[in-house]
């Protein structure tokens, strides 16, 4: 307590032992993040090392605007329970590392889909979960998760970021901090999976990442084509940024809960853009002639090295650019090529591909069009 005549500092407020009844303050780093995917009714368990994460319950209150004669409402409503939020992190340059292992996983919840258009993930209610630890008293676990979408960026001088957007529809909790446990940091995510939390590990930067644009073969005849010219690697390029957008929409119903009853997926929507140092005249080119041409041949590969060996780590197919935007300023000159990724003729072959296995869908398999 401040002594009268002198500064408040003089005298800080006592901490610790000196009054039991003081909280403490922490730091986030002492948390951790774990996403819990129950696989074949096995449990595997993926260490998180994120930058943020922005994963929280959210619950609204309505006022009721009573004519009453009151000059404060007095009646309120309860809206439904809501639990989204971003989790960021930056990806392992290491494909044996935990770190790389996790993100493997939700790319594949967030682009795999079943026969129904559903995401694979919502055939078996409650496989996803998120445990998360603030403090040492503090934790919440985040029920039966889905990806909303994911945003894949990487930029000059920068490290590979992952952008993950997800929405859950129970929270459990508070428990103590002490009760959520993350192991010896050590632990393999699945029994002979091979995959440890290595530390330390490089992660993705950009001198690892390159973009290549590719035209697809057409059949047939009697279409005119807007087929990209023979690029392969692209130069000149400062950003490059993807959007996988599952466009998830949570459920509710008169079932007396105020948590969500289903969260269904709609039609994916890729979307993009490119940044470049200068006008890259090929591309801008090519967005010229959208008008002329009936259908566009034109694939994105994005490349990745991990030690001595480039992979494609996703393709992206049936891709339309928009026209070039660019700005005049004193600074260097830059301009950005916006795209969306629409897929292959007869549906063949979905807009994105497989993690690491650019011919193929992402769930590994022929498109079933029409849904079966």
């Amino acid at each position: 307590m401040a002594v009268e005549g002198q500064p408040s500092f003089s005298v800080p407020p006592p901490l610790g032992l000196a009054d039991p009844t003081a909280q403490p303050v922490y730091s986030g780093y002492s948390g951790f993040i774990i996403y819990e995917a129950n696989i074949q009714g096995g449990i595997s368990k993926y260490t998180l090392r994120a930058e943020s994460c922005t994963l929280k319950g959210q619950q609204d209150i309505e006022t009721i605007k009573d004519i009453d004669g009151s000059v404060d409402n007095s009646r309120f409503a309860l809206k439904p329970f809501m639990a989204q939020g971003d989790v960021v992190f930056a990806l392992d340059a290491a494909p044996e590392s935990m770190g790389y292992e996790c993100f493997s996983r939700l790319y594949s919840d967030t682009v795999e889909r079943s026969n129904d258009g559903r995401l694979k993930t919502r055939e078996v209610p409650g496989s996803r979960n998120m445990l998360i630890r603030y403090n040492s008293e503090l934790s919440y676990r985040f029920l039966d998760l889905a990806v909303q979408k994911m945003v894949i960026d990487c930029s000059a001088e920068q490290p590979l970021k992952i952008t993950t957007s997800f929405m859950a529809r129970g929270r459990e909790g508070p428990f103590g901090g002490t009760a959520a446990q993350v192991g010896n940091g050590l632990e393999e995510t699945a029994p002979g999976s091979g995959a440890i939390n290595t530390a330390p590990v490089r992660v993705v930067t950009y001198n690892d990442v390159s973009i290549d644009v590719e035209s697809s073969p057409l059949s047939g005849s009697g279409i005119v084509v807007n087929t990209p010219p023979n690029i392969t690697r692209l130069p000149l390029v400062k950003s490059f940024q993807v959007t996988l957008d599952n466009q998830l929409q949570a459920v509710h119903t008169l079932s007396g809960t105020l948590a969500a009853y289903d969260l269904v997926a709609s039609k994916r929507i890729i979307t993009g853009s490119i940044g470049f140092y200068g006008r890259n005249r090929d591309i801008a080119d090519y967005a010229l002639f959208n008008e002329i041409g009936q259908t566009s041949r034109c694939n994105l590969s994005f490349n990745v090295r991990f030690g001595n060996v480039t992979k494609t780590l996703f393709k992206l197919r049936g891709v339309v650019f928009k026209l070039e935007q660019m700005d005049l300023r004193n600074e260097t000159l830059e301009s950005t090529m916006e795209f969306m990724a629409f897929g292959d003729q007869n549906f063949q072959y979905e807009a994105i591909s497989a993690l690491e296995s650019p011919n193929l869908n992402a769930n590994g398999v022929k498109h079933p069009y029409p849904f079966v």
